[in-house]
């Protein structure tokens, strides 16, 4: 009876580890499937990829990619506002000198000012006179030397413009 026992386990566990090869048999194949159906999946995405690159060039690939390269383009001007000149309000006080007088005092002081920067132009109206620059590195000179107006003007304000 004991040797009839050994043999039924046996047999059991035989028929167990056959169960389990059988259905480790399975699994494997089915994994091997899986695999071949991705791989079939991936090279047709490829095939795709290189019918992409080879009809479009840089396009295609810019598009299988799904990235835009090279996009920046190279600054030729750049256009921010920026401070470009000085104007003075005329001063609301009574002068002993007439208008003409207060301007060609006003005047002869600006230009005194200006006599050592590159290119500016200069314009008297009614309500004061302003100075435009046309190089932005004039500008800090121009600040220094217009620190002390004549009493004529009045209070001194930037002027912004889109440049340089």
């Amino acid at each position: 009876m004991g040797t009839m026992c050994h043999i039924l386990q046996f047999i059991r566990k035989f028929h167990k580890h056959a169960l389990l090869t059988v259905e480790i048999a399975k699994a494997e194949s089915l994994i091997g499937k899986e695999t071949l159906k991705q791989s079939r999946r991936d090279d047709r995405r490829d095939i795709g990829r290189k019918n992409e690159i080879f009809k479009h060039g840089i396009k295609g690939i810019k598009k299988i990619t799904e990235k835009i390269y090279n996009t920046s383009k190279p600054l030729t001007e750049v256009k921010i506002s920026c401070p470009c000149g000085l104007k003075w309000t005329w001063q609301d006080h009574a002068s002993s000198l007439t208008e003409q007088g207060k301007e060609a005092r006003t005047l002869t002081w600006i230009k005194e000012c200006a006599k050592n920067l590159r290119t500016h132009s200069l314009r008297m109206t009614q309500g004061g006179m302003e100075i435009k620059l046309e190089a932005l590195t004039d500008m800090l000179p121009l600040l220094q030397v217009t620190l002390n107006p004549p009493l004529d003007l009045g209070t001194r304000f930037l002027i912004y413009d889109i440049g340089p």
